[in-house]
């Protein structure tokens, strides 16, 4: 049975709020139009800060990771991955349709699938990768940005919880037979001895290397890349990656998770080091304004999200008091409804308002302020509207950290 403490655990409601604002960050770096503003404020806000918000995918893999451990529940292979499955294919797939529908209606618009024509042997093999969401592993931006850009990272994830259910029993000490426990599907597991078995201390080890191997190796990527001037696989190498992003990241995560017991700085962490985990995140990414090397791509976060994830483990003081609000409770209720689809909201608004009036859609193209507080409120609205749809509303007391996406 589940304890108090182990509720408590699962209940935090801080890496929740940041889950939200990392999908805000995401939705920050794709309003590329603010760039052209005649307004300072605007132009210099994405030039400087918005722009960078995609880097927030990094903490996304990493707190994947973290969860699988985390929250990590004896169960059969097929009832886990079907658990997994039903939590985000239902939207994937109604995205997808809707990209390539519209994507038809429009005779291969080079926005919606990178130039492919409809009917082409291309853009069938691109709706087969959407299809099995693997077609970040297809190293050619016009598959894996495909359809709906942002559904490449899940590419990644899918294929990490794959992994995940053969790893995380073994770093955890559950080596029981499924098969033969009635109750598996119900226990969680006691963190209290995690690392005691030797067993469990190899495997842990084990991760720890393979993880630092990824990392060292994608530091070596980026400097190749950037010696030899590879500009046309340097977004796939840097950024999409999904190696990187399963063996870097996600392995990143399990492995905070497998030590943050014993971590003193994370039972007993002070507002001051949450607040500056909080600015430490913010200086690194403002930093790639003077970081234009690759070097300062998604593998340089790992630090900074690795103290959040440390600092805000208790989810207490007043920090967490801010994190805990409504409003950021909300964003992450709905990031991931928010990460997929906030893309038809920015790309359709000026369509739409361009069939109702040529000088309205020249209005708001113009003013670009009000276009992104409009796509903002529009895209949220949205978010929350195919969340009620979808049914993926949590049930009252329900864990406000449990789905790892």
């Amino acid at each position: 049975m589940e304890t108090e403490r182990t509720k408590k655990r699962r209940q935090n409601l801080s890496y929740n709020a940041l889950r939200g604002i990392a999908a805000l960050g995401i939705f920050f770096s794709h309003m590329s139009y603010l760039k052209a503003s005649d307004t300072q404020f605007w132009s210099g806000l994405y030039t400087f800060f918005m722009r960078y918000g995609s880097v927030c995918t990094s903490f996304f893999y990493i707190l994947s990771g973290f969860l699988a451990v985390y929250t990590w529940r004896n169960s059969t292979f097929r009832d886990y991955i079907t658990r997994k499955l039903k939590k985000i294919y239902p939207l994937v797939f109604c995205v997808l349709v809707l990209a390539v529908a519209l994507d038809y209606v429009m005779s291969g618009n080079a926005v919606i699938n990178e130039g492919d024509s409809a009917g082409s042997a291309q853009w069938w093999f691109n709706i087969l990768m959407g299809v099995t969401m693997l077609k970040a592993f297809v190293p050619y931006e016009s598959t894996f940005y495909s359809f709906h850009g942002p559904s490449w990272y899940l590419s990644g994830l899918v294929v990490f919880w794959v992994l995940a259910y053969f790893i995380v029993p073994k770093l955890v000490g559950a080596i029981t037979d499924i098969k033969d426990n009635q109750n598996a599907k119900d226990n969680l597991l006691n963190y209290n001895n995690l690392l005691n078995h030797s067993n469990q201390k190899l495997a842990v080890r084990g991760v720890t290397v393979i993880c630092a191997l990824a990392y060292a190796a994608q530091a070596a990527i980026c400097i190749y890349i950037d010696v030899k001037q590879l500009s046309d696989i340097r977004l796939w190498a840097t950024y999409v990656n999904p190696w990187f992003r399963i063996f870097g990241e996600c392995f990143l995560g399990m492995i905070i998770a497998c030590h943050i017991e014993d971590m003193k700085l994370a039972k007993n962490s002070s507002g001051k080091l949450k607040v500056f985990a909080l600015v430490f995140a913010f200086a690194v990414i403002l930093l790639k304004n003077v970081m234009s090397t690759s070097l300062w791509s998604a593998w340089i976060y790992a630090l900074p999200i690795s103290l959040l994830l440390i600092s805000f483990y208790n989810d207490e003081g007043k920090v967490a008091g801010v994190l805990k609000a409504k409003p950021l409770q909300f964003l992450g209720d709905i990031s991931f409804e928010l990460y997929m689809t906030h893309a038809f909201v920015y790309e359709g608004l000026p369509i739409a308002v361009g069939i109702v009036s040529t000088d309205l859609k020249r209005w708001l193209v113009y003013h670009a302020g009000t276009r992104f507080v409009i796509t903002l409120v529009l895209a949220i609205v949205f978010a929350w509207m195919v969340k009620v749809v979808f049914g993926l509303e949590r049930k009252k007391g329900s864990s406000k950290i449990g789905i790892s996406v």
